[in-house]
Formats: C-alpha cells, sequence, structure tokens
C-alpha cells in the first residue's frame, strides 16, 4: 500500500516538475515561435508583445537583441530607467553593437547627456569610423555637447562631421548636420559663420522652420532688423505647416534646439518692439 501510495505521488508531481522546467530549444525556433509569429505582430506597447518578448529571454537569456526588443517600446513611452535596464543587459552581451547606441539613446530619449557620452566616446574608440541610426559618433557627441553648454566642444565635434561630409561629396550631407554646425557656431557668437551654415541647410531642407528661426537671430545680430522679422514670419507659417524635424526618432522626442510656436511669437514680438 505503502508502494502505491509513493508510486501515484511520483506521477502527480511529474506534470508540476515538467510546467518549471525550460526545453532547449534552437535560435532559430525561438525567433520564429515568440518573436516572428508572436510578440512582432502585437501592437508595439501592448502586454502581450512584453509578454512574448520576456518569453523568448527564457530560452535565449544571452541574446542581445532580445534584450533590445524588451527595451524599445519602453524607452518610447518615455519609461526611461526601466527601460535601461534591458538595454544594459544588450550592451553586456554584444557592447561592439549596442554601446553606441545605447548612448544615442540616452541622448536623444533620456537626455542623459554625460552617460551618453561616456557611451559614444567609447563606441568612437572602438570604431572611429562607425555611426548610428544613419549619423557619426561625431554628431551624437556635439548634440550632448551642446546640451550640456560645452559649445566649443559641440563646434569642434560638428565641424568634424562636416568636413567627413565633404570627403564624400561637395554636395552632399544630411540637413541636420549643416543645422548643429550652425548652432554651435551661434552659441559661440560667430554670427556670420553660423549664417552660412543655416542658408546651407535651407538648400538641402528649403521650408526647414528651425534653420529659418536661427537664421533670423543670426539677421537681427548683424543688424538686419527687417530681414530677421520678414524671415521670422516664415518660420511661424513653415512651422504650423510641419515642416519642422524628420528625424525618425523625433516623432517620439523633441531634439536639441528644436523650435516651438511660443519660440518664434516670443523672438517676433522682441524684434517688433
Amino acid at each position: 500500500m505503502r508502494l502505491f501510495i509513493l508510486f501515484v505521488s511520483l506521477v502527480v508531481s511529474i506534470p508540476a516538475l515538467a510546467d518549471t522546467t525550460i526545453v532547449s530549444l534552437n535560435r532559430d525556433t525561438v525567433y520564429a515561435r515568440y518573436m516572428t509569429r508572436g510578440a512582432w505582430t502585437k501592437p508595439l506597447f501592448s502586454k502581450e508583445r512584453l509578454a512574448l518578448t520576456d518569453s523568448a529571454l527564457k530560452y535565449l537569456p544571452h541574446d542581445a537583441y532580445l534584450w533590445q526588443q524588451r527595451s524599445m517600446p519602453l524607452i518610447k513611452q518615455m519609461k526611461y530607467e526601466v527601460s535601461m535596464q534591458y538595454m544594459d543587459s544588450a550592451v553586456k552581451y554584444n557592447p561592439d553593437k549596442y554601446q553606441g547606441y545605447r548612448g544615442v539613446l540616452r541622448c536623444v530619449f533620456q537626455k542623459d547627456y554625460k552617460g551618453a557620452l561616456v557611451d559614444l566616446l567609447a563606441a568612437q574608440r572602438n570604431f572611429p569610423d562607425g555611426e548610428n541610426m544613419d549619423h557619426p559618433w561625431d554628431y551624437w557627441a556635439s548634440l550632448c555637447y551642446l546640451q550640456l553648454c560645452m559649445y566649443d566642444s559641440a563646434e569642434a565635434a560638428m565641424e568634424r562631421v562636416v568636413k567627413r561630409d565633404a570627403a564624400i561629396g561637395k554636395d552632399w550631407g544630411p540637413y541636420l548636420h549643416s543645422f548643429y554646425y550652425g548652432v554651435a557656431l551661434f552659441e559661440r557668437e560667430k554670427f556670420a559663420e553660423a549664417l552660412a551654415q543655416f542658408e546651407l541647410t535651407l538648400t538641402r531642407h528649403k521650408l526647414f522652420a528651425d534653420a529659418k528661426y536661427y537664421k533670423a537671430l543670426c539677421l537681427k545680430a548683424a543688424g538686419k532688423k527687417e530681414e530677421a522679422i520678414a524671415l521670422m514670419e516664415q518660420a511661424e507659417r513653415d512651422l504650423k505647416a510641419g515642416h519642422s524635424f524628420d528625424d525618425d526618432s523625433s516623432i517620439y522626442e523633441k531634439f536639441p534646439y528644436q523650435i516651438t510656436d511660443w519660440m518664434i511669437a516670443g523672438s517676433l514680438y522682441r524684434l517688433k518692439e
């Protein structure tokens, strides 16, 4: 009788044991089951998506890309600290790929500019010609320097960016590179040089309200008040029409020096005094 009871107890306990045991699955199977046919079919901010990604991570806890996927929806919801806990794991398991990327996220989303510089400068040391989100490391570092009021460093970093662009081709270069070089020069009160960069930016993005705004301020500094007012009014119209930043991340976050309606209104008021 005792042996029978022991046998029944063992049989009953087996399913419970199986429920807590992770059966080994290869990477392709995990991705197909939990990501391709799972998480990636669910809305970006849904609990189902996060849960399916968690399931994939149970099988592949050292997969850096899965940690990045777990982090990404959270950072776009401005849940920065929680998101970065997952991003830290992505960097842990693949620092070459994700440390610079984490630096960009810290710059654009989290606004942790000192922390961003640590990551960006490390990535630059390891991969001097590398880039992330279509911009070189110096571009992102320059944005951090601007936000830390380190304008000389911002100018030097962005100068390297535009020189790199020029080496590729005389007329080549993303409009944001010349724009932020102009901003750095503007902050150093090099208004004539800044004006030239904003004019170059406007040849690349003719309706870019932000460039018109800062160009108008340069005209004001040069004593050209009427031209400044006319251009500031253009910037106002262009901004209302939606002609501002179109970087992929700008739909989630405002970028440094991105203008607003109230900035234009205040500048126009002072120009017309």
